[in-house]
């Protein structure tokens, strides 16, 4: 059963096909680690994280009163679910949303933040310390925005890229899970993966096949 009390995550921000690779790392390696650390590269460079930190967040009791990391990344992205006993995590220091918006290119890699909800640290984290993975199945198979945002992050050019049919979208989403376990298959990991928003187990396609007629 997902529990969510008292928990991290760390969300993997690019679209569908970077997404697989970043994983796959991180299964490969056992751990989730800054990008200094691991050599990836995202899909762009526009964050405040240094590239020392890794990024993570926290369901905040009252998280809907402002967009924070929980409700913009969490929610669209594939998330990995850590325990809150983590060493060595701490907040960044937080400015206004209004000051980064005029002058962004000014904070990037500065450290700071303009997420209240998020917690950043330099430490490794281990796969150990990961209770779930989770995928927003629900949000795919509903929004052809939500589907866009997790397929073709920083790659859409209009409208008209992404207004697929709803099978379109359940058969991609499909693909991917079954692309993503079957990478954890081969290095030999064995974490649950949830639709946070359902709190559905995923298990097979079936279980996906079961969201969609649910709503």
């Amino acid at each position: 059963m997902l529990n969510l009390k008292d928990c991290y995550f760390h969300s993997i921000i690019c679209n569908g096909d970077k997404v697989l690779e970043i994983a796959d790392s991180i299964f490969k390696d056992g751990k989730i680690m800054s990008l200094q650390r691991s050599g990836l590269k995202t899909d762009n460079d526009i964050r405040m994280n240094k590239k020392d930190e890794i990024c993570l967040s926290k369901k905040g009791r009252f998280s809907f009163f402002y967009s924070g990391a929980y409700d913009m990344f969490v929610l669209r992205n594939l998330s990995f679910v850590i325990k809150g006993n983590l060493p060595e995590v701490y907040k960044p220091k937080f400015i206004p949303f209004s000051q980064t918006l005029i002058t962004d290119s000014k904070y990037i890699d500065s450290g700071l933040t303009d997420l209240r909800d998020e917690f950043r640290t330099k430490r490794d984290i281990s796969l150990d310390d990961v209770t779930a993975l989770t995928i927003p199945c629900r949000d795919i198979l509903e929004s052809d925005v939500c589907y866009a945002l997790f397929f073709f992050r920083g790659n859409i050019l209009n409208l008209r890229h992404y207004r697929v049919s709803e099978e379109v979208r359940l058969q991609d989403l499909k693909k991917f899970y079954e692309a993503l376990s079957q990478k954890m298959s081969e290095h030999k990991i064995n974490i649950p993966i949830y639709d946070l928003n359902s709190k559905t187990e995923i298990t097979s396609s079936a279980d996906i096949q079961k969201i969609k007629k649910k709503i």
